[in-house]
């Protein structure tokens, strides 16, 4: 793959390997290229919701071919605590302050993909998604699965 094009299909970027660390002198050192680890926020099942199937399948996708990655799921109050694997956390909304230690736990990642639908997270409008974007050190990519036409501030 030419390194200066970008990715444009997510076979492309399956290809697109993150360079491990340079050496001195700036060149590559020789061995393998490291695939980046993803980190997904979101409702999962066994919650029963269409943002719960699309993260999913998502994150089946972007991990099977052995991609390390991991889901901290956001349940409700009464919700199903039951969790696979493939969740390394959960964040309970009715908790205060439950998007710290939801953050610790996706900067443990290299990319954070969050799944974003009014209703999931707590605080007025789901605003306490916004102190845990604020703390992570990772890049992220913001899926708007319902974009309002007048949101409130």
């Amino acid at each position: 793959m030419n390194p200066f094009r970008r990715p444009h299909t997510l076979a492309d970027v399956r290809r697109h390997r993150v360079k491990a660390a340079t050496v001195p002198g700036g060149r590559q050192p020789k061995g393998p290229t490291l695939m980046p680890s993803y980190g997904f926020l979101s409702t999962h099942p066994p919650t029963r919701c269409g943002l719960a199937t699309f993260n999913s399948t998502l994150a089946a996708h972007l991990t099977a071919d052995g991609t390390r990655g991991g889901i901290v799921r956001v349940i409700d109050r009464g919700g199903d605590q039951r969790a696979g694997p493939e969740v390394v956390h959960t964040w309970s909304t009715h908790g205060s302050a439950g998007w710290r230690d939801a953050s610790d736990v996706l900067n443990t990642f290299d990319v954070v993909i969050v799944q974003h639908e009014y209703g999931i997270y707590p605080g007025a409008d789901g605003e306490d998604v916004l102190p845990l974007l604020r703390c992570l050190k990772v890049p992220s990519i913001v899926v708007l699965h319902t974009v309002l036409r007048r949101p409130s501030a």
